[in-house]
Order: structure tokens, then sequence, then C-alpha cells
């Protein structure tokens, strides 16, 4: 756990592509919001695998997505029933629900379906939102934390003092 905080660190701290981070941040956000155990988030999943983002947002956002998700499940589930449920789409889903391997993407589970349209939702959100926070940490935020008292006398706390130790080991790795 110390070494995937270490790397969310680095990458906030380096030069990785503040859209990589973005990217990362919001594919996330969209894994974490649709439930597991179907086709449609295992092709989520390869999809985020082959996309050229920050990985460790991607495991960090997944996580902050799962507990969205824990919160606002009547509006996820609400969502998603609106959609099934309307009458102009009955004969898109009859379709779709007949081909082949569709039905295993759970496509017709309320949470599954209005989890995957509020995370196609947020996606652009998300995505400008980390993107435009990231220069401002960097630039604004970390010398703060640098120089308060507080950073000063937790770096001494043993547990402190191994993630520090392990964000400098991938600062190294990462050309900082």
């Amino acid at each position: 756990m110390i070494k995937a905080i270490a790397r969310v660190i680095v990458a906030f701290n380096t030069n990785v592509k503040k859209e990589q981070i973005a990217l990362g941040a919001a594919w996330g956000l969209m894994l974490g919001l649709v439930p597991t155990g179907n086709l449609l988030w295992v092709l989520l999943l390869v999809v985020a695998v082959f996309i050229r983002q920050h990985h460790g947002m991607l495991v960090l956002f997944i996580f902050v997505g799962r507990l969205l998700a824990a919160l606002i499940v009547p509006v996820v589930d609400a969502i998603g029933f609106a959609v099934l449920t309307a009458p102009l789409l009955y004969d898109f889903w009859t379709f779709l629900y007949n081909l082949p391997l569709i039905p295993l993407s759970n496509f017709n589970n309320t949470l599954v379906l209005g989890g995957f349209i509020l995370s196609i939702a947020m996606f652009l959100p998300v995505f400008f939102v980390v993107r435009g926070f990231v220069p401002f940490y960097r630039m604004r935020v970390v010398p703060a934390i640098i120089e308060s008292k507080f950073y000063k006398a937790l770096i001494r706390i043993p547990v402190v003092a191994k993630l520090r130790a392990a964000v400098s080991v991938f600062s190294r790795f990462a050309g900082v």
C-alpha cells in the first residue's frame, strides 16, 4: 500500500504529463462506478490497461469510485431504471439482449447501466478538473506543505519516513 501511495505522490510531483494523470483518474472513476463481475467491466478494464495513462491514479480512483458508488446507489439505480424502462428504447434493449455475449455485460441490471451512464457523464468533468488541479498542486500546494511545521513534524514519524523513502526511490526511477 505504501508503494501505491508513493507512486501517486511521485506522479503528481514529477514530469508525468497532467493529461495522463487526469485520464487515469477519469478511467478509474468509470471502473469504480460500474459494478464488477460482468463483461462490461472487464472490457472497460482491458481498454484502460492499453491506454497511455497513469495506472497508480487509475487504481486510486477505482477506490474513490467504489466509495462514491456505495454512497449514491439510489441515484445510480434510478438512472439505470429510467433508461431501461424508457418505452422508446424497449426495442433496442430487446435487440441487445438477443445478441450473443452482450447479455454477459449485465446491461439489463439497473446498477450496471446506471453506473456506466453516470461514469460517462462524469468522465470529461473529472478529466478537466484533475488536469487543472495538477499544475496548481505542483506550483502552490507542494511548496506550502514542505514549508509547514506540520510536515516537518510528520516526516519524523517512522511510517511516514518509510513512505518518504519509497517516494524518493520511485522519483529516481521516474528520472527526477
